[in-house]
Protein backbone atom coordinates (compact mmCIF):
# COMPACT_ATOMS: atom_id res chain seq x y z
CA UNK A 1 0.00 0.00 0.00
CA UNK A 2 1.27 3.40 -0.86
CA UNK A 3 1.37 6.31 2.29
CA UNK A 4 -0.87 8.73 -0.58
CA UNK A 5 -3.51 6.08 -0.68
CA UNK A 6 -4.79 6.64 2.65
CA UNK A 7 -8.44 7.54 3.21
CA UNK A 8 -8.66 7.79 6.93
CA UNK A 9 -6.71 8.01 10.07
CA UNK A 10 -9.18 6.48 13.39
CA UNK A 11 -9.02 4.92 16.59
CA UNK A 12 -10.57 2.06 16.21
CA UNK A 13 -12.71 0.74 19.37
CA UNK A 14 -11.60 -2.68 20.96
CA UNK A 15 -14.08 -5.73 20.61
CA UNK A 16 -14.97 -5.60 24.39
CA UNK A 17 -15.14 -1.69 24.02
CA UNK A 18 -17.60 -2.54 21.35
CA UNK A 19 -19.42 -5.03 23.46
CA UNK A 20 -19.53 -2.78 26.16
CA UNK A 21 -21.00 0.22 24.05
CA UNK A 22 -23.22 -2.02 22.38
CA UNK A 23 -24.81 -3.58 25.87
CA UNK A 24 -25.42 0.41 26.76
CA UNK A 25 -27.08 1.23 23.79
CA UNK A 26 -29.41 -1.88 23.85
CA UNK A 27 -30.68 -1.53 27.18
CA UNK A 28 -30.68 2.31 27.39
CA UNK A 29 -31.42 3.69 23.99
CA UNK A 30 -33.29 0.57 22.31
CA UNK A 31 -36.33 3.13 21.44
CA UNK A 32 -33.66 5.01 19.61
CA UNK A 33 -32.13 1.66 18.07
CA UNK A 34 -34.93 1.06 15.87
CA UNK A 35 -34.49 3.77 13.68
CA UNK A 36 -31.05 3.12 12.68
CA UNK A 37 -30.94 0.80 9.86
CA UNK A 38 -27.12 0.28 10.11
CA UNK A 39 -25.00 -0.02 12.99
CA UNK A 40 -21.45 1.01 12.70
CA UNK A 41 -20.09 1.63 16.66
CA UNK A 42 -16.52 1.13 15.08
CA UNK A 43 -14.44 4.09 15.99
CA UNK A 44 -13.56 7.49 15.97
CA UNK A 45 -12.44 9.16 12.58
CA UNK A 46 -9.53 11.73 13.35
CA UNK A 47 -8.80 12.94 10.01
CA UNK A 48 -10.54 11.82 6.83
CA UNK A 49 -8.78 12.40 3.24
CA UNK A 50 -11.58 14.95 2.28
CA UNK A 51 -10.77 17.03 4.96
CA UNK A 52 -6.80 17.12 4.36
CA UNK A 53 -6.74 20.74 2.71
CA UNK A 54 -5.46 23.20 5.52
CA UNK A 55 -2.39 23.64 7.42
CA UNK A 56 -4.53 22.08 10.39
CA UNK A 57 -5.16 19.36 9.09
CA UNK A 58 -1.56 18.77 7.68
CA UNK A 59 -0.25 19.41 10.98
CA UNK A 60 -2.81 16.64 12.49
CA UNK A 61 -1.58 14.33 10.03
CA UNK A 62 1.90 14.85 11.02
CA UNK A 63 1.04 14.30 14.80
CA UNK A 64 -0.57 11.23 14.00
CA UNK A 65 1.79 9.86 12.03
CA UNK A 66 4.43 10.87 14.78
CA UNK A 67 2.49 8.53 16.95
CA UNK A 68 2.53 5.50 14.90
CA UNK A 69 5.75 5.97 13.82
CA UNK A 70 6.74 5.69 18.03
CA UNK A 71 4.55 3.00 18.74
CA UNK A 72 2.21 5.34 20.75
CA UNK A 73 -0.99 3.80 19.20
CA UNK A 74 -2.81 2.70 22.48
CA UNK A 75 -5.36 4.81 24.75
CA UNK A 76 -7.94 4.95 27.32
CA UNK A 77 -10.53 7.59 26.43
CA UNK A 78 -14.28 7.82 27.88
CA UNK A 79 -17.23 8.53 26.67
CA UNK A 80 -20.27 10.41 28.61
CA UNK A 81 -23.16 11.66 25.79
CA UNK A 82 -24.90 10.53 22.86
CA UNK A 83 -26.08 12.22 20.12
CA UNK A 84 -29.24 12.03 18.26
CA UNK A 85 -30.35 13.57 14.75
CA UNK A 86 -32.92 12.48 11.34
CA UNK A 87 -29.45 10.63 10.01
CA UNK A 88 -27.30 9.73 12.44
CA UNK A 89 -26.81 8.60 16.16
CA UNK A 90 -23.26 8.70 18.04
CA UNK A 91 -21.11 8.55 21.57
CA UNK A 92 -19.31 11.88 22.12
CA UNK A 93 -16.14 11.44 23.51
CA UNK A 94 -15.25 13.50 26.83
CA UNK A 95 -13.05 16.56 25.59
CA UNK A 96 -9.21 16.72 26.18
CA UNK A 97 -6.43 18.69 25.16
CA UNK A 98 -5.11 15.30 23.43
CA UNK A 99 -8.11 15.00 21.13
CA UNK A 100 -7.93 18.22 20.12
CA UNK A 101 -4.07 17.83 19.27
CA UNK A 102 -4.93 14.64 16.99
CA UNK A 103 -8.68 14.97 15.71
CA UNK A 104 -9.50 17.38 13.12
CA UNK A 105 -13.66 16.78 13.72
CA UNK A 106 -14.82 19.42 16.41
CA UNK A 107 -16.89 16.88 17.97
CA UNK A 108 -14.87 13.83 17.99
CA UNK A 109 -17.31 10.61 18.54
CA UNK A 110 -17.98 7.12 17.67
CA UNK A 111 -20.72 6.58 14.73
CA UNK A 112 -23.57 4.53 16.58
CA UNK A 113 -25.51 3.77 13.47
CA UNK A 114 -27.69 5.68 10.40
CA UNK A 115 -30.76 5.77 9.38
CA UNK A 116 -31.70 4.01 5.89
CA UNK A 117 -31.11 7.81 4.30
CA UNK A 118 -28.01 8.66 6.27
CA UNK A 119 -24.61 8.18 6.04
CA UNK A 120 -21.67 8.31 8.65
CA UNK A 121 -20.29 11.33 7.75
CA UNK A 122 -23.61 12.54 8.84
CA UNK A 123 -22.95 11.96 12.53
CA UNK A 124 -20.60 15.18 11.88
CA UNK A 125 -23.51 17.33 11.83
CA UNK A 126 -25.21 16.00 14.94
CA UNK A 127 -26.10 19.31 17.36
CA UNK A 128 -28.10 17.65 20.21
CA UNK A 129 -25.76 15.75 22.64
CA UNK A 130 -28.02 14.26 25.91
CA UNK A 131 -25.79 13.51 29.29
CA UNK A 132 -25.56 9.36 29.53
CA UNK A 133 -26.07 9.72 33.57
CA UNK A 134 -22.19 7.93 33.49
CA UNK A 135 -19.19 7.48 31.83
CA UNK A 136 -17.20 4.67 29.56
CA UNK A 137 -14.12 4.03 29.63
CA UNK A 138 -13.17 2.94 26.03
CA UNK A 139 -9.70 1.19 25.03
CA UNK A 140 -8.74 2.20 21.41
CA UNK A 141 -5.89 1.73 18.66
CA UNK A 142 -4.51 4.47 15.98
CA UNK A 143 -5.13 2.88 12.57
CA UNK A 144 -4.84 4.11 9.59
CA UNK A 145 -7.03 2.66 6.77
CA UNK A 146 -6.41 2.59 3.12
CA UNK A 147 -8.91 3.59 0.19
Amino acid sequence: MKMDKWLYYAFQLSESSKRQLHEYISTQLSEQLQWMDKIYLDHCTLLHRSQYNNERAVLIKKRLDLLLRTGKTRFTLQVNKVGVSYQAMAFKLVESSFLSYVCFNQIPHITIGTTYRGKPVDSNQITDWFDMGCTIGVEVELKIFYA
